[in-house]
């Protein structure tokens, strides 16, 4: 039984996102060029054997456009259709499409957890790279992806790592936790984080062979960047900044740099004014019979 408002909280992540998407674009571009994820995707693609001309591919969450304008650029002769629950996102894809010389990409806004838009059976692939970990209801939009895909089509996905293996989860957490004291209490960033979990998840939606793999996924922000990222404006922590002014923290936007860079020093992560968190992720892959 679904035990929270399921618009409800969509709304609320695709205010958030609305909000988050531009800024979060501008420094993962500029800061991620090796861009693990899609090329973890593009060689799922290549085991799983040549996708025939015309084949359609959707990209789930796919923000300003990671894995979908890779996969358009290695995959000319498919369609790719990039999908991000918020509609700000759509304009950057095709931004980002254009500047990689990219034509056989569209792009749109669409809820993974209700693909009324697409027809059963219409895909050859289906992707989603850290996305299938913040949807509220990840069964239904494993259905969805499995309602859409053609049968013998591919499920490709990403989901980052359990904590102690990912340094981005730790930064979110440590920085929580110095502005919020010693009575801090954070469930992990992200769920999913167990392979076998999400891999029952899959299988219950309908999918066969399913595997699993780990990867490294290292990122090297500039420091002025990640702080951007994180406290800046429309960055991943301004809402929690602004409750913690409200309860009476005036300062707290000002102090919130400063705090986030000596959490980063003092777990080692800040070298010369650059910010190294190593990650590993895990990549699904699945078949629909």
């Amino acid at each position: 039984m679904q035990k929270f408002d399921l618009a409800k909280v969509t709304a609320e992540q695709k205010a958030k996102w609305d909000d988050h998407a531009e800024t979060y674009a501008e420094v993962i571009l500029s800061n991620d060029p090796r861009d693990h994820a899609s090329q973890q995707v593009l060689e799922a693609f290549t085991r799983h054997g040549q996708l025939p001309a015309g084949s359609r591919v959707l990209d789930l969450a796919s923000s300003f456009g990671r894995p979908a304008v890779p996969l358009a650029r290695a995959l000319p002769h498919v369609s790719v259709i990039s999908t991000d629950l918020s509609p700000v996102s759509a304009p950057l894809v095709r931004k980002y499409a254009a500047a990689q010389g990219v034509a056989n990409i569209t792009a749109q806004a669409a809820d993974a957890q209700d693909l009324a838009d697409f027809s059963n059976n219409s895909f050859a692939a289906v992707t989603c790279t850290y996305g299938f970990m913040f949807m509220p209801d990840l069964d239904k939009a494993l259905q969805e992806a499995n309602r859409v895909l053609q049968p013998g089509g591919l499920l490709v996905a990403t989901v980052w790592g359990e904590v102690e293996n990912c340094q981005n989860a730790q930064a979110f957490q440590g920085f929580a936790k110095a502005l919020m004291g010693p009575k801090f209490s954070m469930n992990p960033p992200w769920p999913l984080t167990d392979p076998h979990a999400l891999k029952q998840h899959i299988q219950a939606a309908n999918f066969e062979d399913v595997k699993c793999a780990e990867y490294s996924h290292n990122f090297q922000f500039q420091l002025d960047d990640f702080v951007r990222f994180m406290v800046g404006p429309h960055g991943q922590f301004e809402p929690m900044l602004d409750k913690l002014q409200a309860a009476g923290n005036s300062n707290i936007h000002q102090q919130a740099p400063q705090a986030l860079k000596d959490v980063c020093a003092a777990r080692g992560w800040l070298q010369k004014d650059v910010v190294h968190l190593n990650n590993t992720a895990l990549l699904f892959t699945a078949v629909k019979p």
